[in-house]
This record gives structure tokens, sequence and C-alpha cells, in this order.
């Protein structure tokens, strides 16, 4: 645990979050609907504003697609690419 946020008055607060798991699953569903679809994959994150957010995204995304994809997307001639 940790503290997001110590606020000084009144206010209002957003915070997001999404398990390990949840990407996994995101990135397999995504990449799979990419080889359904003949489409090349693109994620999109502004990792260099929410680097801890965004690049856990990136980085399982990467890590999904190394060690599950990478060859079918080879074969089908598509690619998958972090922008």
């Amino acid at each position: 645990q940790f503290e997001v946020y110590h606020s000084p008055g009144d206010g209002v607060a957003q915070v997001q979050y999404n398990l390990d798991e949840s990407i996994r699953d995101f990135a397999r569903a995504s990449l799979n609907y990419g080889l359904t679809r003949n489409y090349p994959v693109y994620l999109s994150t502004k990792n260099t504003i929410l680097k801890a957010y965004d690049g856990r995204f990136k980085d399982i995304f990467e890590e999904i697609f190394e060690a599950e994809f990478r060859p079918r997307f080879e074969a089908a001639g598509l690619t998958y690419e972090h922008r």
C-alpha cells in the first residue's frame, strides 16, 4: 500500500489501476484479433508521461508477443509494434 495523494483541502481525485493478469488478457485478445483479421497490431501509449502505468502495458504486451505470438505473426506476414 502507498498513499496516492494527500489533499490539503476539498477537491476530487481519480485513480486508475489494472492488474497484470488483466493486461495480459488484453494483450492476448488484441494480438489474437490482429491474427484473426489479418491486421498488424499497434499499441499506442504515452509512456513518457505515465511512465509506470503505460510502461507496464508496453512491457507486458512485448512479453506476451515474444512468448506466444511472434512466430504466428511472422508466418502471417504481420507485425506488432509499440508506438
